[in-house]
């Protein structure tokens, strides 16, 4: 089990009121409701993070933009002709 460790938050006074009622319609603690939100939070920008790597990365390494293959046989000329 991961060791749990205490924190203080300074919270302005209508907040905490409006997060102890969001936690008491959901049946839990505020401690429970702000690890939920602060899961949530880091696991997303965790994914963002890692996603825009992986798209960066792809950038730099470029795509292939030929149509050299079997498939298409197009050229300049072919695709400029005038009817």
């Amino acid at each position: 089990m991961e060791r749990v460790r205490n924190v203080t938050l300074s919270l302005p006074e209508g907040l905490l009121v409006r997060a102890k009622v969001v936690a008491a319609r959901q049946a839990t603690s505020l401690s429970q409701l702000m690890r939920t939100s602060l899961e949530r939070t880091v696991v997303t920008s965790e994914r963002y993070e890692g996603a825009q790597e992986r798209a960066l990365a792809r950038l730099a390494h470029g795509f292939e933009m030929r149509t050299t293959s079997e498939r298409y046989q197009w050229n300049r000329e072919a695709l400029h002709e005038r009817s």
